[in-house]
């Protein structure tokens, strides 16, 4: 095996996103055949943007305390490879919500949705 390949994405806009929420859409990443990313596109303040699928938890703080923390069930740390990742989520989300811009996405009211599977 040369690396790793994108041989799978799958993107499904959310029907009813909530008013204001800046997340528009659930993913998965399929790499070689054999691994799955399941992730989340976000409108950041730069755009568009795939984040990792996670959970939030409880952590203890300097002061002895809790706080809630994200737990991402899985990061990326090659700043090249996330871009490259990301921008194939990104093109594929677009594609799917008819969008012919990568700039601007467009409603997330698309014919093409699938039912999300987690």
């Amino acid at each position: 095996m040369s690396g790793l390949e994108v041989t799978e994405i799958m993107v499904w806009p959310l029907k009813n996103p909530k008013p204001g929420s800046k997340l528009k859409a659930n993913c998965r990443i399929t790499y070689n055949d054999s691994i799955h990313l399941n992730g989340k596109i976000w409108n950041g303040k730069n755009g568009l943007f795939v984040g990792a699928d996670g959970r939030f938890g409880e952590k203890k703080n300097e002061e002895g305390g809790t706080e809630s923390t994200f737990y991402p069930s899985w990061l990326i740390k090659d700043p090249d490879f996330q871009s490259k990742m990301s921008e194939k989520v990104i093109q594929k989300y677009n594609s799917v919500i008819g969008n012919t811009s990568s700039e601007t996405p467009v409603s997330a009211g698309s014919p093409n949705q699938q039912n999300v599977p987690f």
